[in-house]
């Protein structure tokens, strides 16, 4: 019986989000409400957007020191990196997705964090989405946030 309790809190202990992990999230989600905000609101077509697919993996690192563009995708990262756990030794598709936003009367590319989808999904989720909101910090161009929480699993 003793072993049992063990493993079992072996188990529990494995599985559960670490302080660091827990920080990390709020943190972006902070980021990402404030951003929301007080950034700019650019509407994005996703019928005009490029999707490139990649194939190379990066999982969130709760103790590396995040930029606040990486903070802000952070919560795609940690879906990507679910998926490929769950995923055990199957071929994992990821894309990112290129969109051209007017930034200041300039045309300007700004390049979505790594999705942990191919092309073919994201070219239907879109068709049946139509637009996304880009967030723009408006102090710091290079901090932005794609909003896809449509990409998101209904559960």
């Amino acid at each position: 019986i003793g072993l049992i309790f063990i493993i079992s809190g072996f188990i529990i202990l494995r599985k559960t989000p670490k302080l660091n992990e827990i920080n990390l999230l709020e943190k972006a989600e902070a980021l990402k409400k404030e951003l929301k905000e007080n950034g700019l609101r650019i509407e994005v077509n996703l019928e005009n957007c490029e999707i490139k697919e990649n194939h190379y993996y990066e999982k969130p690192d709760s103790t590396k020191t995040y930029t606040d563009f990486e903070l802000l995708n952070f919560s795609e990262m940690a879906m990507y990196y679910e998926m490929f756990d769950r995923a055990k030794g199957e071929e994992i598709k990821q894309s990112v997705v290129i969109a051209k936003v007017l930034l200041n009367g300039q045309e300007r590319k700004v390049i979505s964090p790594i999705l942990p989808y191919d092309r073919i999904k994201l070219l239907f989720s879109f068709d049946k989405q139509k637009t996304t909101n880009v967030f723009i910090d408006k102090n710091d161009s290079e901090k932005y946030y794609f909003d896809f929480e449509f990409l998101r699993e209904k559960k």
